[in-house]
């Protein structure tokens, strides 16, 4: 499991000899959960990233003309060669609260945003999970020629990094919304599609299914880890990753009762009259076992949220960490607490700068 290349370019100062604790600071830990579960053994969609490529891109490749379409139809090519295309309906977002939402599917609620602001926090979550796995995109073991399905892919930045890393592989990511750079590897493709729709996927056709993120968009992971099942090969593997809502300190001196509780309590009572649970991670093991996958791994990592650490790696985490929470409030609180809690914007935003 190589260090991703993408990773290096990527960098932050931090001053190695100032001390910090979580005594000082009262700052706290976000926990991520990562599983792989091993499968036992026993309709063509639409792709609108072009596969040629001149070579990839490292940071590069998140320019934001590469995710502007403009208005215009976006070509793709089908890991079959067929030529296909976007309509413009597929491609057109609609402006809610000030910001971009997804429109190509009545069906696909989505609550947060997808302006250039939060695909820049997206890719800020990757880098963070790069440090934390020291460079590793994955944790389950893959064949030398894999045939892998990213859900979710946001970006693309994930996709993309591993189509890089594995030239043999063939890499497709899906999501709701055309965003993903125009030249990429040319093992990597992207789909416009709804996981929470019923999969038209041929059986036993995937070595590997990764899903990372995604609790604020998938209502029944249940259903599409089943989903996920009929799609691997014998002896495949599906990889689950998302964090607690909720932070935790060890020493005690995070308390409970502050704006920042408050706000992720708010989040997740909006989350459940929207049919989310934010807390989803805690159930991953459970659920995968339910669904019949065998050799079930679970890792949990604590993230630390701002730059208290002395550990000068911990340090970095942290303050990527701090950052892309105080991006995404305004994003995360004005979708859900509109939408769910029936809050006013100019209540959000009040709210929001007691917990910024």
């Amino acid at each position: 499991m190589s260090t991703s290349e993408g990773d290096a370019d990527l960098s932050i100062e931090v001053d190695v000899d100032a001390s910090y604790s979580s005594v000082d600071s009262g700052l706290t830990d976000m926990e991520f959960v990562d599983l792989y579960a091993l499968k036992e053994f026993t309709v063509p969609l639409l792709t609108y990233s072009p596969c040629a490529s001149l070579g990839s891109e490292s940071c590069d490749r998140l320019n934001r003309r590469s995710r502007n379409t403009n208005g215009r139809t976006v070509a793709g090519i089908m890991p079959t060669g067929k030529v296909v295309s976007c309509s413009l309906a597929m491609l057109h977002m609609r402006d809610k609260e000030a910001n971009v939402l997804f429109a190509w599917r009545s069906s696909a609620v989505y609550p947060i945003p997808n302006d250039e602001e939060e695909n820049d926090r997206l890719d800020m979550k990757h880098h963070i999970v790069l440090l934390m796995l020291d460079g590793r995109l994955h944790l389950s073991p893959l064949p030398p020629a894999p045939r892998i399905l990213d859900i979710g892919t946001g970006t693309g930045i994930w996709a993309i990094e591993m189509a890089d890393m594995l030239p043999n592989a063939q890499v497709i990511g899906t999501d709701l919304s055309p965003i993903q750079p125009t030249w990429v590897p040319p093992n990597c493709y992207f789909e416009v599609d709804d996981a929470e729709s019923t999969w038209v996927r041929e059986p036993n056709s995937f070595d590997f299914v990764h899903v990372r993120f995604m609790f604020a968009g998938i209502r029944d992971y249940p259903k599409l880890v089943r989903q996920a099942m009929k799609a691997l090969k014998p002896g495949g593997y599906i990889e689950l990753m998302d964090h607690d809502l909720f932070s935790m300190c060890k020493d005690g001196t995070f308390k409970q009762d502050s704006p920042w509780q408050t706000f992720c309590t708010k989040i997740a009572e909006a989350g459940a009259i929207l049919g989310l649970n934010f807390l989803v991670s805690k159930d991953f093991k459970k659920i995968l076992e339910d669904a019949g996958y065998e050799d079930v791994n679970e890792v949990v990592m604590n993230c630390p949220m701002g730059p208290w650490p002395k550990d000068v790696r911990l340090k970095q985490i942290g303050l990527f960490q701090r950052e892309q929470v105080l991006q995404g409030l305004s994003a995360i609180g004005v979708g859900l607490l509109t939408r769910g809690l029936g809050w006013t914007v100019d209540e959000v935003e009040l709210f929001l700068m007691e917990v910024s």
